[in-house]
């Protein structure tokens, strides 16, 4: 699947310019994602974004293993030079990372909900635990509880209003109370908001609480939202379904933001070319090494 969607990704990614990072101007590499057009780069199943500001550099994700650690190399980032490392959720295609990350970086916080480090699941046909490596903890990693923000630039947005436009697809994602599993409620996950410049970005990792959800709250708090960059949790790659039913819907209500949408990973190939008929220009997919200027 992997090889399929780096020659579809061929034909729908835009070649976005990169550049010199200009003052108060925001720079995002995509570290990982499922498809990477330049084959010197390693696709997989996740995500993980460097992001440059005029005060810090910031990786939000890990991805699952070294991938986003070889692809760094390959893009001249520095993985060390990194001071803050955000992980969205308690998924290990989020995540699985974070051995790698703390092997060679020895400097960075790690902010993560509290949540983020309870035990996780997702149950097809059988039950396969997608969690994190809980025994990587240090006096590193910073356990948020809810809302929290890091300095005057970067914010983390966890209380999400879920009873609607909540991905169809979380039916299938579990969380372990009391020694029995249970519908996971997302508490453990967090967006990102970084503003620079008068821009506000917002990062949704999977937007498992819903996307619409997500941009309403940032709304609220920060008044607008430019640049939005999630996956919309649309693809089930265990399955390998696409919830067509719910992209008329969601086209429909992303045309109320003004916002800039760049998704990838969980939205999918399929989901993202019946978005980009619908939202046009509103909408781009970034792929593993791809690099906007903000």
């Amino acid at each position: 699947m992997a090889t399929t969607e780096r020659c579809l990704i061929k034909y729908f990614i835009t070649n976005l310019k990169t550049g010199t990072l200009k003052k108060d101007i925001m720079e995002i590499t995509v570290l990982v994602e499922n498809t990477a057009p330049n084959m010197e780069l390693i696709a997989l199943h996740g995500l993980s974004l460097f992001i440059r500001t005029k005060k810090h550099r910031i990786l939000v994700d890990t991805g699952d293993k070294d991938a986003f650690y070889l692809n760094a190399q390959k893009l001249n980032i520095g993985i060390s030079d990194i001071d803050i490392l955000i992980i969205t959720h308690g998924h290990n295609d989020h995540g699985g990372g974070l051995e790698c990350f703390l092997k060679h970086n020895k400097k960075a916080k790690i902010y993560i909900q509290k949540t983020a480090l309870e035990n996780y699941f997702v149950r097809t046909d059988t039950k396969k635990y997608i969690g994190l490596d809980k025994s990587l903890g240090n006096d590193r990693f910073v356990l948020v509880d809810g809302n929290y923000k890091i300095d005057e630039q970067i914010y983390l947005l966890n209380k999400i209003d879920i009873s609607f436009d909540a991905p169809s697809f979380n039916s299938y994602l579990f969380k372990e109370q009391n020694n029995n599993l249970v519908l996971d409620d997302f508490l453990h996950e967090q967006s990102v908001i970084i503003e620079e410049g008068g821009k506000i970005l917002l990062i949704g990792g999977c937007a498992h609480t819903g996307v619409i959800n997500i941009l309403n709250a940032a709304k609220k708090i920060f008044k607008k939202v430019d640049i939005c960059v999630s996956g919309f949790h649309l693809y089930n790659p265990g399955l390998n379904l696409t919830d067509e039913k719910a992209i008329p819907s969601l086209a429909k209500k992303l045309k109320n933001f003004d916002a800039k949408i760049y998704t990838c990973h969980c939205t999918g190939i399929t989901a993202y070319k019946k978005l980009k008929k619908s939202l046009n220009d509103k909408i781009e997919y970034l792929s593993t090494g791809s690099k906007i200027n903000i």
